[in-house]
């Protein structure tokens, strides 16, 4: 694995490892205009927790990492939970609707594979907004409930981890569709665009779900042994 991002490891280089950390900053609440600033002096100043930023920055970016249990001794769960309801927020209200906008652009509304292409992201956006309503009505509660000792004792997070479901399968489905069979004289300059929108999603989303999988689920499963 390559050398994982540190205190002191520049903003500006980790956001030149991985570009794609453009999208997450904002989700992190950093943003542009940080200079020469690490990562720990950029939090000092903006009253964050450079600790959370820098897990949740090196869980995006490599692909094998995973936090230590005593990362998670001084952790503050409102800091998971607020970023990944910002990421809801983003991912429903930003980035899903300008793709369906694109999607409507691009494929004339009377042509046969309108309704294919419609039904394929409709279907996807409905199982983002299940998986998201689950977690925000049964996981984050459980989690409070874990930190006020009042939890559920019906639920554990290993019911959590065995529906963790991939979501990402009807989005590959999708861009194959589009690289595939959509007529080439259609707005070929607006597709690569629509492609590249659809593929920069799919990255988001399996590393969404790769900090749900190495941070979210071994935080609670370390809560839940805190409470034996």
């Amino acid at each position: 694995m390559e050398s994982i991002f540190t205190r002191h490891t520049k903003l500006s280089e980790i956001l030149r490892s991985n570009w794609q950390l453009a999208a997450l900053f904002p989700r992190l609440h950093i943003y542009w205009g940080f200079g020469e600033q690490t990562i720990e002096q950029y939090c000092a100043e903006h009253h964050l927790s450079a600790d959370f930023a820098i897990m949740i920055c090196n869980a995006y970016t490599f692909e094998n990492y995973s936090p230590q249990k005593t990362d998670f001794i001084n952790f503050n769960c409102q800091d998971l939970t607020d970023f990944l309801l910002n990421s809801h927020v983003f991912y429903l209200q930003k980035r899903l609707p300008h793709i369906k906008q694109h999607l409507q652009h691009v494929v004339p509304t009377e042509h046969e594979m309108a309704a294919i292409v419609n039904r394929f992201f409709n279907d996807y956006i409905q199982e983002v907004q299940a998986h998201f309503e689950y977690e925000e009505k049964i996981v984050f509660p459980y989690i409070s409930g874990l930190l006020s000792h009042s939890e559920n004792t019906e639920y554990s997070i290993n019911i959590f981890e065995e529906q963790h479901d991939n979501m990402e399968n009807k989005l590959n489905d999708l861009i194959s569709l589009v690289m595939k069979y959509l007529p080439s004289e259609w707005k070929n300059e607006e597709r690569t665009s629509l492609l590249i929108n659809l593929s920069t999603l799919l990255y988001d989303m399996q590393h969404h779900a790769c900090i749900e999988e190495h941070i979210l689920i071994p935080y609670v499963k370390y809560l839940e042994h805190e409470q034996l």
